[in-house]
């Protein structure tokens, strides 16, 4: 009966439930955790709520205001909470209202610059993270949290590149410069924190980019059937030495802990 009901009870019923979840998180003594996923509920909410008000007077629940404003007005709750997952949807908020600009503002969508710009807000903003744990100002970042935001931007990066090596015409010298400065940091701060992760998600990205490469080149000028073999044997022998690779660094890492 959810049409039916009067807008006003609409709305209340979303910020009732809102308002309880907030004092709970605020004012109880539960578990530091469950406070945080309590506060996510209510961050959840907030877009709940514009999105009932965009429901009743019309204004658009998929606009970038909208974004922007969920965006806003959860900032502060991700700062005082500290809790990963908070820290992961606000990032995820950000991604959006970018690309609902781009889209409903400026008219057009540039995927190149605009892969470009969400790769460093991305970048930016686990830095970000990192510089506020390094001064205390927030605990340590999970390590969860820093491989997901890795991981989104060099796919960010990733795709845009092989895009552009499969459209010479859309090619960017500062994406290039971009790959390569964040692949070649990437593979340093990998091999310095000993993290193999990194060195597993750079080097799956190199592989996919000369794999754009190779189907531009070499499978154009093969007849269908030599492409596939080419393509299929470098895919298979680059994954193998990629990850004999890591299987090798893992053990001389952990030979000297031992």
């Amino acid at each position: 009966n959810w049409a039916s009901l009067h807008k006003f009870t609409k709305l209340g019923l979303v910020q009732v439930l809102l308002i309880a979840m907030v004092g709970v998180a605020v004012f109880s003594k539960l578990n530091k955790n469950v406070k945080g996923i309590i506060l996510m509920g209510a961050g959840m909410l907030v877009g709940a709520l514009f999105a009932v008000f965009g429901q009743i007077y019309q204004t658009g629940a998929n606009a970038y205001d909208f974004f922007f404003g969920w965006t806003a007005f959860i900032a502060l709750w991700v700062f005082v909470s500290n809790f990963g997952p908070m820290w992961l949807l606000f990032l995820a908020l950000i991604n959006i209202s970018i690309w609902q600009y781009f889209e409903q503002v400026l008219g057009r969508v540039d995927e190149v610059k605009i892969l470009d710009l969400l790769f460093i807000i991305n970048l930016l903003y686990l830095i970000l993270l990192k510089v506020l744990a390094h001064f205390g100002k927030i605990t340590s970042v999970p390590r969860w949290l820093e491989r997901v935001i890795v991981l989104i931007s060099i796919s960010f990066l990733t795709f845009n590149l092989s895009f552009q090596v499969l459209d010479h015409e859309t090619m960017s010298y500062l994406t290039v410069l971009l790959g390569v400065i964040a692949l070649t940091l990437g593979i340093y701060y990998g091999m310095r924190q000993k993290d193999t992760f990194f060195i597993a998600t750079i080097g799956l990205s190199i592989i996919l980019i000369f794999l754009s490469l190779l189907i531009q080149t070499i499978f154009k000028a093969a007849d269908g059937l030599g492409g596939f073999f080419i393509t299929g044997i470098y895919v298979v022998g680059s994954i193998s030495v990629l990850i004999f690779s890591i299987v090798n660094l893992n053990k001389q890492w952990h030979g000297d802990e031992e």
